[in-house]
């Protein structure tokens, strides 16, 4: 059963962070100092890096990266101790709604035994929610068609795929981090993620495919493939959404 935790756990997050000059790198650096939550950063200028080690969300971390006016792109999530030599598995999933309502949702496996479950939500209703994962990755009649909750192996009577709950504060955003020790990454590859409604039973209101993404050192492109256009085009071009 997944479940929040008084002690999130320490993760490492790798960030493309577009910077120019020393001053870029003391704008960050400023911005980072003293946070709770924030552990450790390291700022590469010539390789446009920042690594952040942190129990913050990455929502919470991109957002505090994104105040400096620089553009910011995420590129990577892993344990704390992990350099890049071992990697459980990483995934996506980008959520989408009625409404404007939008969402999204990382997976990474710290370890064999630990998945932290990471989401941003924003254009809901205030309120408690509900995050699972669901047997099918088809979304072709939206949440209809993602099938009953992935039963995974059950434990305390509830099926693996039920994540948890969050809430929604009063502007229609959310961010959190949940932990389970029964879902795994590459268990739920192709699958969907799903948010519920707590106030109305069964009351699915947005959904997306789970897609393998990258771990820490895994993304190193500069130009993105589908459109030729380089890594901060796209970074502009979607700086305001999540």
């Amino acid at each position: 059963m997944a479940t929040s935790t008084s002690s999130p756990p320490v993760t490492k997050m790798e960030f493309a962070v577009q910077m120019t000059c020393q001053r870029c790198v003391e704008d960050i650096k400023r911005k980072l100092d003293g946070v709770p939550g924030i552990e450790s950063s390291f700022v590469d200028m010539n390789n446009e890096l920042v690594l952040i080690t942190s129990t913050l969300p990455s929502a919470t971390v991109t957002s505090l990266l994104k105040e400096t006016g620089k553009l910011v792109v995420f590129r990577g999530y892993g344990g704390a101790s992990d350099m890049g030599t071992t990697h459980h598995g990483a995934a996506v999933s980008a959520l989408r709604g009625s409404d404007g309502i939008q969402g999204l949702v990382r997976m990474v496996q710290l370890s064999p035994e630990q998945c932290v479950i990471d989401g941003s939500m924003d254009g809901l209703v205030s309120g408690p929610h509900d995050v699972k994962v669901h047997v099918y990755g088809d979304i072709t009649k939206g949440c209809n068609s993602c099938g009953d909750v992935y039963p995974g192996l059950p434990l305390k009577g509830k099926p693996a795929g039920d994540l948890g709950s969050f809430t929604v504060d009063e502007n229609g955003r959310a961010t959190f981090q949940m932990v389970s020790d029964s879902i795994k990454v590459k268990d739920v590859i192709g699958r969907s993620v799903v948010v519920h409604s707590a106030a109305v039973k069964g009351g699915a209101i947005m959904c997306g495919i789970i897609a393998r993404s990258s771990g820490l050192f895994q993304n190193r492109k500069k130009v993105c493939t589908c459109e030729g256009t380089t890594i901060w085009e796209e970074a502009a071009k979607y700086s305001n959404k999540l």
